[in-house]
C-alpha cells in the first residue's frame, strides 16, 4: 500500500527539513514509512489515500487568495499613511496573520518577491486547485480572483518572477512601491538543520 505525502512550506523549511508534509494512507502504512517522512520534514496525517494531494491543494488555495490580497491590504495601509514596517508589525498575531503574512512580506520589502517559487508554479497550482473545484461542484469565485491576478503579474513581469510579484501588481498600479530598509533575510540562504 502506498501513502501520498505532498509538502508544504517554503524553500528555507526545505533546506532546514522541516517542511509539513500531508499524508494520506492507511495508519499502519504510514507508521511504517514515518521515519523516513520525519527525516524530510514535518508529518501532518489528514485521513486517507488522496487526502494529501486535496489537503495540499486546498492549503495553495488559501496561500494563493491570501498573496493576493495581501498586497492590496499592504497598499491601501500605505496610501492611508499607515508605514509598511508599522503595518506588518501590527497585522502579525492577530486575526490577519498567517505564515504567509509572517513569511513572505520580508520578500516584498527587499523588493525580491522571492524568485524561489515563481508565478509559474503558483499558475500550475491554481489551475489544479480550479480542477478539484470543478471536479466537486465548489464556487470559486475569490480562488479565480487571485488566479487572475497570478495571471496578471505573469503577463506583467514573466513567469519566472517570484511568487509575491503578485503584490507589486498592486503597487505599481498605484505607483507606489513597499520596500523598506532592513536586512531581509533570504528564504534560499538559510543554513540546513544542524
Amino acid at each position: 500500500m502506498a501513502v501520498d505525502a505532498p509538502v508544504t512550506g517554503s524553500v528555507d523549511a526545505a533546506i532546514r527539513g522541516d517542511m509539513p508534509m500531508f499524508v494520506g494512507g492507511d495508519d499502519e502504512v504510514i507508521e511504517r514509512v514515518r521515519p523516513v517522512i520525519e527525516a524530510m520534514g514535518r508529518l501532518r496525517k489528514v485521513g486517507a489515500h488522496g487526502n494529501g494531494y486535496v489537503a495540499k491543494l486546498v492549503n495553495n488555495q488559501l496561500w494563493k487568495i491570501h498573496a493576493a490580497a495581501i498586497g492590496e491590504a499592504m497598499v491601501t495601509a500605505k496610501l492611508a499613511g499607515l508605514d509598511p514596517l508599522v503595518w506588518w508589525e501590527a497585522m502579525k498575531g492577530g486575526a490577519a496573520d498567517s505564515f504567509v503574512l509572517s513569511h513572505d512580506v520580508p520578500s516584498i520589502f527587499a523588493g525580491h518577491y522571492d524568485p524561489s517559487f515563481p508565478i509559474a508554479l503558483c499558475l500550475k497550482d491554481l489551475a489544479l486547485i480550479r480542477e478539484l473545484m470543478d471536479h466537486v461542484g465548489t464556487t470559486n469565485t475569490l480562488t479565480e480572483a487571485a488566479h487572475e491576478r497570478f495571471r496578471e503579474a505573469g503577463r506583467r513581469y514573466g513567469t519566472e518572477a517570484g511568487e509575491m510579484t503578485v503584490c507589486r501588481v498592486i503597487e505599481d498600479d498605484a505607483g507606489i512601491d513597499l520596500r523598506v530598509p532592513g536586512d531581509w533575510q533570504k528564504p534560499w540562504e538559510v543554513a540546513p538543520r544542524g
